[in-house]
């Protein structure tokens, strides 16, 4: 029974070490999971025959050069996400927390949305609107607990803060649709 209990007592200590960690390494380990889901999702749209086409034929080292500039453009998206994502959390961390640290509010952004941008590719396999709910449903779970750990604060006030971002980011998504497919 105790060989059981010991990868819990292993993830308290990987818990204090990513606490402890620099937020440079943290943004790393963000930069890493966007380029990871981004390979995943290039992959994919290369390997379906529906969405397998470049806009242009441009031969083998157009399409190097093209997916290049689609790993920039996903990176300078992620980053983009991570900071506006990181505001809004951190706003609604001021309601719960006196003098929260900006920092720790990136650290839960980065990890809490480190799987969904790792699955991003399976948006492509299973068409329609199937995965969208649950990329976004763990990317609440894990805003719960990075609120919870990061911050330190109570599972309600965790709670607020997790249910507040996913209306945030469930807004955006419906704006930037109707914005996209209003035509």
């Amino acid at each position: 029974m105790v060989k059981m209990l010991a990868p819990i007592q292993n993830s308290e200590w990987l818990l204090n070490r990513i606490i402890n960690q620099s937020l440079k390494q943290d943004v790393l380990v963000f930069i890493a999971s966007v380029l990871t889901g981004s390979l995943l999702f290039i992959a994919v749209s290369l390997s379906l025959p529906d969405i397998s086409r470049w806009p242009v034929n441009t031969g083998p080292a157009g399409s190097a050069v093209m997916a290049g500039t689609l790993l920039g453009m996903f990176v300078a998206d992620g980053l983009f996400f991570l900071l506006i994502i990181s505001l809004v959390e951190h706003f609604f961390v001021l309601f719960i927390k006196d003098h929260p640290a900006f920092e720790k509010s990136m650290k839960s952004v980065i990890y809490a949305s480190a799987i969904p941008l790792m699955l991003i590719w399976a948006m492509l396999v299973f068409p329609g609107l199937y995965v969208i709910p649950v990329l976004t449903g763990v990317f609440a779970l894990m805003t719960f607990f990075g609120v919870r750990e990061f911050h330190s604060v109570s599972n309600d006030r965790a709670l607020f803060v997790s249910v507040f971002i996913l209306l945030f980011i469930l807004v955006m998504m419906y704006c930037a649709n109707v914005i996209l497919f209003s035509r």
